[in-house]
């Protein structure tokens, strides 16, 4: 407690709204900078900032900013475990979800916990769809008649014809899984099919060959997104006289797509995985913001004019599918 009573707490706080402290600046004296923040970590909980300043006549001087990093977990028998963390630097309230039964959420300084929850609690419908999403492209990598497999050559494991068929298909390709006599998974990407192979001792739900599943599956969707999505976005901007600047197709996370202010269009690899309609409509989507910025009735009615019928049902279709990959 020796250094405690070194650390003299200014008046310097800036105060949000709700009165709550963000953050607070500490002046230490005549203690080396690594023990101060080492201490006040232990005592405060909070995480220590140390930042040298000039040299004063009683010894040296450190300021000490504080970085209030704070967590709660609380359990919901409908959503499960609810982990809400503050962030300094957070400025909304973000809800992320990476399992089913498993959120988390980021939040400023300035909101309380309660505030973060009832937020949660408003969102409680869009969070069950969500895990049912993530349930439903669980399921389609789950094997057809995984007792199938019967002798499985030992030298040419690409020609095996007990191969296990899984639900999951990309728009060009299916998904097979071989078990062989390799040392360790791999994959082939055929003109119809992602061919994964695995050992014999191994299980598709291996983590190992869930890996390389999961890898398998990027490569293809990006191959597949650059071969056609280039071709078929002109081919409905020249249909529907729309133009557009340059175009992207990257892994994203979050979006189908996006157009942004300079006419620049983005599309996501896994549109590769949505039926035709879907993918058409994503591309309209986007093309149709060339003309319209925002999501006003002159942008629904001009898309829904592209389509031939109504954008707004064919949006609610797209809801079900999300742009991560979820293996089981």
């Amino acid at each position: 407690m020796r250094i405690l009573r070194e650390v003299k707490l200014r008046k310097d706080r800036n105060k949000c709204p709700f009165g709550h402290l963000r953050r607070s600046k500490l002046e230490v004296t005549s203690v080396r900078a690594l023990t101060v923040r080492k201490s006040m970590s232990r005592v405060t909980g909070l995480d220590c900032h140390v930042e040298q300043s000039s040299p004063r006549n009683d010894g040296n001087c450190f300021i000490i900013n504080l970085q209030v990093s704070s967590t709660k977990t609380i359990s919901d028998k409908e959503l499960g475990e609810i982990k809400l963390t503050k962030y300094k630097a957070a400025r909304y309230l973000r809800i992320r979800i990476e399992k089913p039964q498993s959120i988390k959420v980021s939040l400023p300084n300035y909101i309380t916990y309660q505030e973060a929850i009832n937020f949660v609690g408003e969102k409680k419908n869009w969070i069950l769809q969500e895990y049912l999403k993530i349930e439903t492209q669980k399921s389609q990598l789950k094997l057809i008649n995984p007792e199938g497999v019967v002798g499985v050559p030992e030298t040419t494991p690409d020609e095996v014809t007990h191969a296990l068929e899984t639900d999951f298909a990309t728009k060009f390709r299916k998904l097979e899984l071989i078990p062989c006599e390799l040392g360790k998974p791999t994959y082939r990407l055929s003109t119809q099919k992602i061919k994964i192979y695995y050992p014999k001792t191994m299980q598709p739900k291996d983590k190992v060959v869930e890996e390389v599943i999961k890898e398998a599956i990027e490569d293809t969707l990006r191959k597949e997104a650059h071969s056609y999505l280039p071709r078929r976005i002109e081919e409905l901007a020249k249909q529907h006289q729309l133009g557009f600047r340059r175009l992207f197709i990257r892994n994203t996370k979050t979006r189908w797509g996006s157009c942004s202010a300079e006419n620049n269009i983005n599309l996501c690899i896994h549109l590769m995985k949505l039926p035709d309609e879907l993918i058409d409509y994503v591309l309209l989507h986007e093309l149709a913001h060339t003309v319209e910025k925002n999501h006003s009735k002159n942008f629904w009615d001009l898309l829904s004019k592209f389509l031939g019928k109504d954008s707004k049902t064919v949006d609610k279709k797209l809801k079900a599918y999300r742009t991560d990959l979820v293996i089981a």
